[in-house]
């Protein structure tokens, strides 16, 4: 027995939004958003407040949920297919494959109406899937850089091909979850449960994880960080042959690569790794206070809770890398002169980073370009910021308060409020 699926126009949704948003404040004569198999493809569903929402088997391809509040929300059986959730909060969602259960003569309930949960091509970079209950959810071959997997239930997804960069997956239960030829970079995968989880073909370069929880996973066919016990050199030559390729002008030593290394936990303050290359580095807890990073190369590194206070980092490029936590007050980040090239002059990029909660107070960052990077909680108090580009950055909750905005570029941010506007 099969029901068709009626089609459900935007103005018919428009007329919900505000009862079910009167339903969550708990007004009186608010009603829940419930939608069972109905087809809302291509409706706007962006930044509506739709916590507890019931969407159960209906179709959504092309829908545009982007940074709306789905807490708790009820998404089994639904077809997001191509549906845009950047941004979107789905915290304890219930996004596995659904039924519908009618009673027959005698009462009994019974399945008439089966659907499995798709989110193949889905956008859903920056999604916060807190607890979220996935199941078996089909995300091949999606963009879910940035989101927040914690304690999320996805017990034998198939995630195969997906940009995993930048997400955490702490408490998240990946058993029998299919990662193959998945990118993490970035990604943290300390305290997951990787029981049988595949890795085939994946890049775990630039994430964090420790041995003990990868102990039930084969990773033989993953890309894997490189160790530092596998230079045939020693840490502290190869910084100086680094100076000396500097001081000659490369006529002599060797630029240093730490490419795709594991530096955690380091200190490696106070040296000039100028021109370096550190891109898609371990960085975590690193400690690099007061070293010179001019024109580095640190794209997509894992900068967790590293310490790069008072360096200088003038045209540096950051771009992907995690940096989550990371320390650069009082650093330089400005534009800087590139030598023998006529007035060409190369800003430090951060676009698309992941800067949550990176503390950049009384940092210089003029001319620094922040594209679609989120900085949520981000401290830029007395920084300076003039000529900045901000484009489609997230800024929610970061503290802007005594920063020079002066010339910035803030088409499109999220979550901006001006320094006057934020509390002592």
């Amino acid at each position: 027995m099969s029901n068709p699926v009626k089609v459900i126009a935007q103005y018919e949704v428009d007329e919900m939004f505000e009862n079910h948003a009167n339903y969550v404040r708990g007004v009186r004569g608010g009603k829940r958003m419930v939608m069972h198999f109905r087809d809302a493809s291509r409706v706007d569903f962006s930044g509506k407040e739709l916590t507890s929402a019931d969407f159960v088997g209906s179709k959504m391809n092309y829908a545009d949920f982007s940074h709306a509040i789905l807490v708790g929300a009820d998404l089994r059986g639904v077809n997001l297919r191509n549906a845009n959730l950047e941004g979107t909060n789905l915290t304890n969602a219930d996004i596995r494959d659904g039924v519908l259960l009618r009673p027959d003569d005698d009462g009994n309930l019974i399945a008439v109406l089966k659907r499995a949960t798709s989110i193949d091509n889905a956008k859903m970079a920056g999604a916060n899937l807190t607890s979220a209950k996935l199941g078996k959810v089909v995300g091949r071959n999606t963009d879910l850089s940035n989101c927040n997997f914690s304690n999320a239930k996805l017990n034998g997804a198939d995630l195969s091909g997906s940009n995993l960069s930048g997400c955490l997956f702490t408490g998240a239960d990946l058993t029998g979850s299919n990662l193959s030829h998945c990118v993490l970079h970035g990604s943290v995968l300390a305290g997951a449960v990787l029981n049988e989880t595949n890795f085939d073909g994946a890049d775990l370069t630039a994430a964090y994880f420790r041995p003990v929880d990868l102990r039930d996973a084969d990773v033989t066919k993953a890309i894997m960080p490189r160790s530092l016990d596998n230079l045939d050199r020693s840490l502290q030559f190869i910084v100086k042959e680094h100076l000396t390729w500097i001081e000659t002008l490369g006529k002599q030593g060797m630029r240093v690569d730490f490419s795709r290394y594991d530096l955690s936990d380091l200190k490696l303050n106070n040296i000039n790794f100028s021109a370096g290359d550190f891109s898609y580095a371990i960085l975590r807890n690193t400690d690099f206070s007061g070293s010179r990073f001019v024109l580095s190369d640190l794209r997509g590194a894992m900068m967790l809770n590293a310490n790069f206070s008072t360096c200088n980092l003038q045209g540096s490029k950051f771009d992907r890398a995690i940096m989550t936590n990371a320390d650069f007050r009082g650093a330089k980040m400005s534009t800087v002169s590139i030598a023998g090239a006529m007035n060409r002059r190369q800003s430090a990029s951060l676009q698309e980073c992941n800067l949550t909660q990176a503390k950049f107070q009384g940092a210089d960052l003029e001319g620094a370009v922040f594209n679609r990077s989120i900085l949520t909680l981000a401290d830029l108090r007395s920084a300076n910021l003039r000529g900045c580009s901000f484009l489609d950055a997230d800024l929610t909750n970061a503290d802007l308060r005594g920063a020079d905005l002066e010339g910035a570029d803030l088409r499109g941010v999220i979550g901006f409020k001006l320094p006057e506007q934020q509390s002592e």
